[in-house]
C-alpha cells in the first residue's frame, strides 16, 4: 500500500510536469517579483539568492519596500535560481525563479503565504510533498522499530543490527524513489534543492542533465553550483583516488587518512545520533578483531557537533579503531569532500588509496572485506 501511494504521487507528478511545460524555450529576461504582505506594511522584504547547495550561504540581492497599502514590487529582474524571500526570522519563503516569470506572492496577516506565477516553484513544493510522503511511508516506520529495539533490547546486538540493516535498506529505497521523481523534472532550477540527496550511483544521469543545464542557463550561479556538485561526486566515484582527511581524534590528536597508505582502509562516516550507524558497530568490531592484525584500517569519521555525545558513543559501542571528527556536523570538510548527505556512508580504499567499493553494509560489507583478505 505504501509503495502504491508513492507510485500514485509520482504518476500525478508526471502529469503536473507535462502540464506546466517546465522545459520551455529559453528566455533571458529573468523573473520579476511582486505581491501583497498584509502583516508587513511599511516594512522591508529582503530577497536572497541561495549561493550554495546546502542552502546555508545566501546573498542579498534586493530590498523591497512594502507600501502602506500592503503591496510591493521589485524594480529588478533576477536570473534563474533558488531564492529566499524573508519577511522576518520566522517567515522565509522559498522561490525557484526562472526566465520570463512574473512571480506573485501573497502573505496574509497570519504570515501564511502563497506563491503563483512560477511553475518551477510549484515543482519544488511538489517535490517536497512527495519527499515527505516517501519518508513517512518507507523510512519513519523502520526508524521507530530500530529506536524501540535499541531502547528495549539494548543487549540484543543481533536484533539491533537486523533493524539497522533494514533502515539502511529503507534509506536506499527512499533515495531511489526520489531519483525516480528528479529524473522527470527535466532542466529546471528546481533541481537545486534536490541535490542534497543526490546519490552518485546515478552520476551518469545527473551529469547529463547538468550538461543540459549549463547550456540552457550559462553564466548563472545556479549552473556553477550544479557543475560543482557533479565535480564533487566524480571525486568520490569508484576508481577515483581518495581525498585525504585530516582531523582530530577524541584526545585531540591529529590523524591523517593517507598516513595509512599501503593498507586496505574502510572509511566509515557515522554519528552518535544515527541508529543504523550504531547498529553496525558490532559488525565493524568483528571485522576489526578479525582483520586488524592482517592490515585492515578502519577510519571512523564522526558527523558530530557535540564532543561529549561522540566520545560516549565510541565507548558504548567499543569502537577501538581510529575515530576522528571535526565537530562541524555535515559542514565538516571531510563530509563535504565526500558528498556525505546521509548516514551511514562508507568507502573502501585499496592499498594505493583508490576507492574500490562504497556504501556496503551488513553482509555485503563483511563479504567484501573477507574477499580482499583472501586475495
Amino acid at each position: 500500500m505504501k509503495f502504491f501511494v508513492c507510485t500514485l504521487l509520482l504518476f500525478l507528478f508526471t502529469l503536473f510536469v507535462n502540464a506546466q511545460s517546465i522545459n520551455g524555450t529559453k528566455n533571458d529576461s529573468g523573473f520579476s517579483l511582486k505581491g501583497e504582505a498584509d502583516s508587513a506594511v511599511n516594512q522591508n522584504l529582503i530577497l536572497y539568492l541561495v549561493a550554495d547547495l546546502g542552502g546555508k550561504k545566501t546573498i542579498p540581492v534586493d530590498t523591497i519596500n512594502v507600501s502602506n497599502n500592503g503591496t510591493f514590487t521589485s524594480s529588478k529582474t533576477f536570473t534563474p535560481g533558488s531564492y529566499i524571500l524573508k519577511l522576518n526570522p520566522s517567515v522565509n519563503i522559498s522561490i525557484i525563479g526562472n526566465s520570463a516569470q512574473d512571480i506573485d506572492i501573497k502573505i496574509n496577516a497570519s504570515n501564511e503565504f502563497t506563491v503563483s506565477g512560477s511553475a518551477d516553484t510549484d515543482l519544488y513544493y511538489a517535490y517536497e510533498r512527495f519527499r515527505k510522503q516517501v519518508l513517512n511511508d518507507l523510512v519513519y516506520p523502520v526508524r521507530r522499530k530500530l529506536s524501540t529495539a535499541r531502547r528495549n533490547n539494548a543487549n540484543n546486538k543481533a536484533l539491533i543490527e537486523q533493524f539497522g540493516n533494514k533502515q539502511v535498506a529503507a534509506e536506499k529505497a527512499y533515495r531511489d524513489t526520489l531519483f525516480s521523481f528528479v529524473k522527470k523534472m527535466g532542466v529546471t532550477p528546481a533541481l537545486l534543492p534536490t541535490t542534497v540527496r543526490w546519490n552518485d550511483n546515478q552520476l551518469k544521469h545527473y551529469s547529463a542533465i547538468v550538461e543540459k543545464y549549463m547550456v540552457k542557463y550559462p553564466n548563472t550561479i545556479s549552473a556553477q553550483l550544479l557543475n560543482e556538485k557533479i565535480a564533487t561526486m566524480q571525486k568520490t566515484a569508484i576508481g577515483a583516488k581518495s581525498i585525504n582527511i585530516v582531523a582530530n581524534d577524541s584526545a585531540n590528536q591529529t590523524v591523517v587518512l593517507h598516513d595509512n597508505s599501503g593498507k586496505i582502509t574502510l572509511v566509515d562516516f557515522w554519528a552518535s545520533w544515527c541508529g543504523p550507524c550504531r547498529a553496525e558497530s558490532k559488525l565493524l568490531e568483528e571485522l576489526h578483531e578479525k582483520y586488524g592484525k592482517a592490515g585492515l584500517i578502519i577510519y571512523g569519521v564522526g558527523v558530530e557537533t557535540n564532543k561529549e555525545r561522540w566520545i560516549k558513543a565510541i565507548k558504548q559501542d567499543n569502537r577501538q579503531w581510529i575515530n576522528v571528527s571535526e565537530l562541524k556536523g555535515y559542514n565538516a570538510k571531510a563530509t563535504l569532500d565526500y558528498s556525505v548527505t546521509s548516514l551511514p556512508k562508507s568507502f573502501i580504499l585499496d592499498k594505493d588509496g583508490e576507492i574500490i567499493a562504497k556504501d556496503l553494509h551488513g553482509e555485503a560489507l563483511k563479504l567484501k572485506i573477507e574477499a580482499l583478505f583472501l586475495d
